[in-house]
């Protein structure tokens, strides 16, 4: 029987990705799992792997184009096999009701499919706010919808043609989609969310300690717990007792998630990427250091898997190991929070008895979307972790939220 292969679902912001490339042709044999097609998504580049044994019966999606969320890519079945692709589910198209009451047709459907991939709305938003023609703008890539990234280029050739009379040195860095994903996400995080910082100064003396002691434990095992590790641990039992710090805006509502989907940035060379630790109210120090390890290694070898960067609760940047003292890192939407972590700096502090001590101390910034958090709740974060860092009270073998009673 043939079995249709579609793009699946990524995650809730993401709807839709670019075919890269064809692993596989028409004609050819293929086996239930293995990788038929790479696809670029917006956080990550993935493999489509195929559904059933048999041979590939069609491939129905071009190289190089924009593909949407349960869209029929290719049909794999058996060598001659009859095969009729379905429509694709109505969900996928805004329709008006007064005009359209039932499922479009096949060239309908292509022409609205056509028109909605022509323009992302933050594009048509954006050029309006510019005075530029969009159907002056074309996107980036053949088949792509124009998004914001491309109406910023056409401003930026506009501005160079009023001003050619100056002529400077330079030379074009092409973006990755990742790359201008990421632009496009941190513009519409600038531009569309109202957002404060508050920053605190930890001792991180005994944070820097603990995490010593389990890399001398944990190194022998090839998993050693790594600083950003022992954060994302810490960070979980603060935000149960802050939880709107874990939470999105939603129009008339904030939607508090009950669980702890860590997202840690990861600079890579398609650009940055955040993966996300899933669930880590259930892990351990250990067990957190050992799938950081994993997602990032992913990360940078462009392996990352739609779950891998998908449902993200609250994001960590940690600048700490590039020397960086202290730095504001924008709100990753639709989330309400993040956590900038500087570097680790060795100083000295008054001590008892008009003295003074040695001690190491480290800056946590807070960026906040001011919808969901004012400044007095992500103080009161703040000083809570604050308190839980200097402590750090770390069983490497515990999960973060187990309750005092069971210490």
């Amino acid at each position: 029987m043939a079995v249709e292969i579609m793009l699946p679902t990524l995650g809730e912001s993401i709807a839709d990705a670019t075919l890269l490339r064809w692993l596989k042709r028409a004609g050819d044999e293929v086996k239930r799992g293995e990788e038929l097609a790479e696809i670029e998504t917006d956080k990550a580049t993935m493999m489509i792997e195929c559904p059933a044994d048999g041979v590939l019966l069609t491939v129905l999606a071009e190289e190089g184009s924009v593909i949407i969320t349960r869209q029929v890519l290719a049909v794999v079945g058996q060598s001659g096999e009859k095969w009729d692709v379905a429509p694709a589910p109505e969900k996928e198209f805004t329709l008006p009701r007064a005009v359209v009451s039932q499922a479009p047709g096949p060239s309908l459907r292509s022409t609205l499919t056509d028109e909605r991939q022509r323009i992302s709305p933050g594009a048509k938003k954006l050029a309006e706010e510019l005075g530029i023609d969009v159907q002056q703008v074309s996107p980036s890539r053949s088949g792509a919808r124009v998004v914001t990234a491309d109406v910023q280029r056409y401003a930026e050739t506009l501005r160079g043609e009023a001003a050619a009379s100056v002529h400077l040195p330079s030379h074009r860095v092409l973006l990755t989609r990742a790359g201008k994903v990421m632009a496009e996400r941190m513009l519409a995080s600038a531009r569309l969310i109202p957002q404060f910082s508050a920053s605190i100064e930890v001792d991180a003396g005994q944070l820097l300690t603990r995490r010593e002691q389990f890399r001398r434990k944990t190194e022998a095992e090839g998993g050693a717990v790594t600083l950003t590790a022992l954060l994302a641990y810490l960070v979980v039992r603060a935000l149960r007792q802050h939880p709107l710090l874990n939470a999105r805006f939603d129009g008339d509502s904030i939607v508090v998630y009950d669980t702890f989907n860590i997202g840690v940035a990861v600079t890579t060379s398609q650009g940055l990427m955040v993966p996300v630790l899933h669930r880590l109210e259930e892990m351990s120090a250990t067990e957190i250091a050992r799938r950081l390890t994993e997602v990032a290694i992913a990360a940078r070898e462009g392996r990352l898997t739609p779950g891998d960067v998908a449902d993200g609760t609250f994001t960590l940047s940690n600048l700490g190991m590039f020397g960086v003292n202290q730095f504001v890192p924008l709100v990753n939407p639709p989330q309400s929070a993040i956590l900038g972590v500087g570097t680790a700096r060795a100083t000295v502090v008054p001590g008892l008895n008009e003295t003074v001590r040695a001690a190491q101390r480290m800056n946590l910034t807070v960026s906040a979307d001011h919808r969901v958090l004012d400044g007095e709740t992500v103080a009161q974060f703040l000083k809570t972790l604050r308190e839980i860092v200097e402590r750090c009270e770390v069983d490497i073998s515990d999960p973060p939220l187990i309750s005092e009673d069971q210490r």
